[in-house]
């Protein structure tokens, strides 16, 4: 059985956007590390690969998500500031309102669960890939994953479906 990726299961270790150390590692999850003009690695796929679309697709609303949970820090940030600066909280509350904190709150968790959505996609296809293409049963791969099988059935079945609906390209990897 070969080793998963390490991002699809419970042991990934998040990466948290604006760390400064993480930021620099070449090999941080978050870091692109396409190499522009230059020829393909070598076992690379072509650009129709499905896994790659949905990594890029993952990685945008991940990226969406970073920004949209951002502007929820700056606000509560703001709302600290205004507070340390006045006990009045009447000031707080105007100040909520004036700034819209609940659109930018809604804002943050709608990124957030577009990007979980978009992540379980990726595992959804990356497990039918590895039982129809690759081999692998159900229980290896939860077993890999640290998972229980009956959800990476889910996600078997999740996958079959996604690859079903956006044609061959995927269902034939």
């Amino acid at each position: 059985m070969r080793t998963l990726c390490p991002w699809i299961g419970p042991r990934a270790q998040p990466t948290i956007v604006g760390v400064p150390d993480q930021q620099e590692d070449q090999h941080a999850p978050c870091a692109d590390t396409r190499r522009s003009g230059s020829e393909p690695e070598q076992g690379s796929r072509s650009d129709d690969d499905w896994l790659v679309d949905a990594l890029e697709q993952a990685e945008a609303s991940g990226r969406r998500a970073a920004v949209a949970l951002g502007r929820s820090i700056d606000w509560l940030a703001e709302l600290r500031r205004e507070r340390q600066r006045t006990p009045s909280l009447e000031a707080i509350l105007e100040l909520r309102s004036a700034r819209d904190g609940r659109a930018t709150r809604r804002a943050a968790e709608d990124a957030f669960h577009e990007y979980q959505r978009a992540v379980m996609e990726v595992r959804a296809l990356l497990i039918r890939a590895l039982v129809d293409e690759g081999g692998s049963t159900l229980t290896e791969i939860a077993r890999e994953m640290s998972v229980s099988r009956q959800k990476v059935a889910e996600l078997y079945r999740v996958g079959r479906s996604l690859s079903e609906r956006n044609g061959p390209a995927e269902a034939d990897g």
